[in-house]
């Protein structure tokens, strides 16, 4: 990324544990407008229940849900803790990358990565794809979650001389995709996310960005900040 931009943190330092998962997460409670998570199992739910594979499980929710609902389901997860999270809800679950997958090929109908792929650096971004062409099944699904480049723009606005951006952000996604994916179909998910003082968007942002020192930049403000998150829930057919 451009010395200019946001130089999004990988997710292998940041979700090691689930302490800054859920500080991360815990950003968005309350928010207003639809549950882009809810959104992201709808589109789920409309496949029949085969072998589904969860990239970047985290600490399991999706996969023990869609357990419930029929699927049989495989986590990975850069993080053994987050691995080992995801086995204590009844998921078989392994430490693995998505640009270097052990596993045999065409053996999964779906594959899930929510919020996945915007953490990887550009240039592994085909790398990863390729990896779940090839673990999924001839027109087998990848459901995926996203943000858009504008996601949080209030916010980031907030970093002088800084401009955020995301290497799979939502406008880019069909092209990106093209090579290994077809029918991509694209859900913008919006609503309000309010911090409630200048200390937790901080933290926010330093947990997104490298270096951390970018944080130090982001100008301050009294009482509570509103914000539009913008997220986007695709699915895709392997070609």
């Amino acid at each position: 990324m451009a010395d200019d931009g946001v130089r999004q943190a990988h997710s292998r330092s940041v979700f090691a544990d689930e302490r800054r998962y859920r500080a991360q997460r815990s950003v968005y409670r309350g928010s207003s407008g639809p549950d882009a998570r809810d959104v992201l199992w709808s589109v789920l739910a409309r496949q029949p229940p085969g072998a589904l594979l969860d990239v970047g499980c985290g600490e399991g929710e999706l996969a023990a849900r869609a357990a419930e609902a029929g699927w049989s389901v495989l986590g990975v997860d850069t993080s053994e803790r987050m691995t080992a999270l995801t086995a204590t809800r009844g998921v078989p679950a392994s430490c693995q990358d998505v640009r270097h997958l052990g596993l045999s090929s065409e053996r999964f109908s779906c594959v899930v990565a929510a919020w996945l792929f915007h953490y990887l650096d550009e240039p592994d971004l085909p790398t990863a794809f390729a990896e779940i062409h090839r673990v999924l099944e001839p027109g087998g699904t990848l459901v995926a979650a996203t943000q858009s480049e504008r996601h949080m723009a209030e916010l980031w606005d907030r970093l002088p001389g800084v401009t955020y951006r995301i290497p799979f952000a939502a406008e880019a996604a069909e092209s990106l995709l093209a090579p290994w994916f077809t029918e991509v179909s694209v859900s913008d998910v919006e609503g309000t996310v309010v911090f409630p003082d200048y200390a937790t968007a901080r933290e926010f942002v330093a947990n997104q960005v490298r270096p951390v020192s970018l944080a130090d930049g982001l100008a301050h403000f009294n009482d509570s900040l509103a914000v539009t998150r913008r997220s986007a829930i695709l699915s895709a057919v392997r070609r």
